[in-house]
């Protein structure tokens, strides 16, 4: 009998237990926020934003005003979940000047060709951007190739295209570059149907040249070679001869990747 009695009452500390964990659960308030470059403006919650805190389930609505030159998203809609607003709250950030390209350097925004940017006046907070260079044939990226928007400044240090000694040109094609930094050729898209590959040294002293490519039999392929240029022609192009192109001196060398599309 007492064995019995023992039990239901363990079982009934079980059960309290159980319910209050579940009364408890989710039922954290939540505290207004603060904003080091702006002031918020709540409308809701019980008139407790800025004492014993907003319950949780409760709705509000945030507007915040930001300082001289700081932007924010103007006004939510943030639900209070167990002491975590969704969304959070908006905050005030210092755009970025969107910056310019310089000589050789092309940038890039979500893989796009950053020209269509260059109209407004700031990019905003967490902005990456991607430099190439214009022809990575003829040039070597110094700097950072990603930079990111922090606090009103661009991370890194600004990218610069030096020219290089042994250059990869070509002729005959439209070419450019992507934001990989990939050289990407159009194959038959009012384009000849044969490319001119070369290898030329800046300086003589750097002799022989010799490129190479990504084929086999690429010492079959039509060729010439000059005091400080090798060339090889592609014909006819096609998007199995994508790779590696390498321009080799006596003491240096320069790699582009190449790739033929449709």
């Amino acid at each position: 009998m007492e064995g019995k009695r023992f039990e239901d009452i363990v079982r009934m500390l079980i059960y309290v237990q159980l319910f209050l964990t579940s009364v408890c659960v989710g039922s954290s308030p939540c505290m207004p926020e603060t904003d080091r470059l702006g002031r918020y403006t709540v409308i809701g919650g019980g008139g407790n934003t800025s004492s014993a805190g907003v319950p949780s389930g409760s709705r509000v609505q945030v507007s915040v005003r930001c300082d001289s030159g700081a932007v924010a998203q103007q006004s939510v809609t943030s639900q209070c979940s167990n002491g975590t607003w969704i969304p959070p709250w908006p905050r005030c950030e210092k755009p970025c000047s969107v910056p310019r390209n310089i000589g050789q350097v092309r940038q890039f925004l979500n893989d796009k060709r950053m020209t269509s940017y260059y109209n407004r006046p700031a990019l905003p907070n967490g902005t990456q951007i991607v430099a190439r260079c214009r022809d990575p044939g003829k040039h070597r990226l110094i700097g950072d190739q990603r930079r990111t928007c922090q606090g009103g400044q661009w991370t890194g240090e600004e990218p610069i295209c030096q020219p290089v000694q042994t250059q990869v040109l070509f002729y005959g094609a439209s070419h450019e570059v992507a934001s990989n930094g990939t050289v990407v050729v159009h194959v038959h898209r009012g384009n000849p149907l044969n490319l001119n590959v070369l290898c030329r040294l800046t300086s003589l002293s750097l002799r022989p040249p010799r490129l190479t490519t990504p084929l086999v039999n690429d010492g079959e392929l039509p060729q010439w070679h000059r005091l400080n240029t090798h060339k090889i022609e592609l014909s006819p192009m096609s998007t199995d001869i994508s790779g590696m192109y390498t321009c080799s001196g006596s003491s240096s060398s320069h790699s582009v990747h190449v790739l033929f599309k449709e």
